[in-house]
């Protein structure tokens, strides 16, 4: 399929919860890179093709369909210049300079960063047509549970049985659970457990096909910034400019959570005060055989 890219964009995804869209942020802070919002998101484009959460698409689906999400996703890497004018008539000078802030990085960057969880399972067709390089972010399983917790963030797992590609790519060893789930979904920490496990068991298959691409982990990031992103910017072969070390020094200063102001540090451990004793011991038990790949006893 001939679709037209410079192969020079980004894609950061991973779990939701995971640190993506920080991630995201700090990249855009280069003069180099501007940000795309999550184009697989099918409450945020009701216009979008996408008809499922955690969207799988491959070399094997139809040719038409994937132009059709092809073309979707190029309108979103495209700077949208045409919304100086509106902007011009409708708010003036201040109105046309605050749409500048907005699309002016795409006017100048060489390179754009798709931010999107929800694209996770289509990593391998993005990296194919559009982005050449793929950070993956992973965080703790207790601290996703947590985080899912606090949002009150349920997950359908129709959105999977109902990808049957999807099931026989990755997800058989989950089959079961997975149409369990989805006809009487459980409580919101048995959900999130089942979750971490299916998008982790990818993110291993991940690593082993793709030893190009970048995983990172949350707490990593979060424990000692400026070492960690010097190593995602050497990788994506971007200068780790002064004015990325700020916006990176400032948006590790205080992260909101639940209601309170945490030091990103502090954030790391703070699924502890989140989540009861039993939960925890759930959590571990559930994913054990997965978070061992990325975390050591200690960790918990």
């Amino acid at each position: 399929m001939n679709i037209p890219s410079d192969k020079k964009h980004i894609l950061v995804t991973g779990s939701h919860r995971s640190g993506s869209t920080w991630v995201g942020e700090v990249l855009s802070s280069s003069r180099q890179i501007s940000y795309v919002h999550e184009p697989f998101n099918i409450d945020l484009h009701q216009s979008s093709p996408l008809q499922y959460w955690f969207e799988y698409i491959s070399s094997e689906s139809s040719e038409t369909y994937q132009i059709r999400v092809a073309h979707s996703i190029q309108n979103h890497l495209q700077a949208n210049y045409q919304k100086l004018f509106p902007s011009y008539k409708s708010n003036g000078f201040r109105g046309a300079l605050a749409t500048i802030k907005e699309v002016g990085s795409s006017i100048q960057a060489n390179k754009r960063v798709i931010k999107d969880p929800i694209a996770f399972m289509s990593a391998e067709w993005l990296n194919e047509n559009f982005c050449k390089y793929v950070i993956i972010t992973i965080r703790h399983p207790a601290a996703f549970a947590a985080s899912l917790k606090v949002k009150n963030w349920t997950f359908d797992f129709n959105h999977f049985v109902q990808q049957e590609e999807l099931m026989q790519k990755y997800l058989e060893p989950y089959r079961q659970q997975i149409t369990v789930f989805a006809h009487n979904p459980p409580d919101i920490i048995q959900q999130a457990c089942l979750l971490w496990n299916c998008i982790h068991h990818i993110v291993i298959n991940y690593k082993s096909k793709f030893p190009e691409w970048l995983f990172v982990r949350h707490e990593d990031l979060s424990s000692n910034p400026i070492n960690e992103f010097s190593k995602v910017f050497n990788h994506i072969n971007v200068p780790f400019s002064k004015k990325v070390r700020n916006y990176i020094k400032q948006s590790t200063q205080i992260v909101k959570s639940s209601g309170q102001n945490l030091p990103a540090k502090a954030n790391i451990k703070n699924w502890k005060n989140r989540l009861f004793s039993e939960e925890i011991d759930i959590i571990y038990k559930t994913t054990k055989h997965i978070a061992d790949e990325f975390y050591s006893s200690e960790e918990w």
